[in-house]
């Protein structure tokens, strides 16, 4: 698997999501692990929106939290740890006026990985609020820095073995 997009929520789940989304508590990140300049809150996200992730990918939430990516934010190229995850999935609550924040995923150049390096950079393309991202955990990928207007996200880890 490289990348996937799917459209998980409908425009009214959406909306129940931002709603629950917009009463949390963030903290300001000037920089954590590979996130820079943004706001973080580590709440797992309301039950009802767990659940429906948890039977579409018929795998077990590890762990999740939100993040508000505005102004200088963006993160540096990274895999996520894959030692007891091997899926990433990041939801997209808000791309509001929106220019910058692109995801971006790095493919092998002639099918080759050497640890990161000789990689080539894919802007992931219409990623819209409501859609989710879908990756392996060894997936090189990044955030491009915002330059205008904001880009909220739940992104949550999944448990290597899916359920039956």
């Amino acid at each position: 698997m490289s990348y996937s997009v799917d459209k998980v929520l409908t425009q009214e789940q959406l909306h129940r999501f931002r709603e629950y989304e917009q009463r949390l508590k963030y903290e300001k990140i000037d920089q954590y692990y590979n996130l820079f300049n943004l706001q973080k809150c580590n709440d797992p996200g309301p039950k009802w929106f767990r659940d429906l992730l948890e039977a579409y990918y018929k795998r077990k939430i590890h762990a999740s939290y939100f993040l508000r990516y505005g102004v200088g934010s963006f993160t540096k190229a990274h895999r996520d740890d894959n030692r007891v995850t091997d899926r990433t999935i990041v939801t997209f609550i808000r791309t509001d006026n929106l220019l910058g924040g692109e995801s971006l995923i790095f493919e092998p150049i002639d099918g080759v990985d050497k640890d990161g390096q000789w990689q080539k950079p894919v802007v992931v393309p219409e990623i819209t609020s409501g859609k989710s991202l879908i990756y392996d955990t060894d997936m090189v990928h990044s955030v491009a820095k915002v330059h205008r207007g904001l880009r909220n996200v739940h992104i949550c880890w999944f448990k290597t073995k899916p359920t039956e």
